[in-house]
């Protein structure tokens, strides 16, 4: 059975991206709808680990 992506996880180009909406009030101010990080892994299981501190603390997304 194949595992299920959270929905902040996406996948790209064989790599694996935490992608974090950015709230309407906020989008004036930074200047975007979503942040996107790369999670450096093409393994899902080892994306779902490491998306975790990331979606818990959404300010350690790097605001490109």
């Amino acid at each position: 059975m194949a595992r299920k992506l959270p929905p902040y996880v996406i996948r790209r180009r064989n790599q694996y991206y935490v992608n974090m909406q950015v709230p309407k009030s906020l989008r004036p101010i930074l200047g975007k709808a979503a942040l996107q990080q790369t999670l450096c892994t093409d393994s899902l299981s080892e994306a779902a680990i490491l998306s975790l501190p990331l979606t818990c603390a959404p300010s350690s997304l790097q605001l490109l």
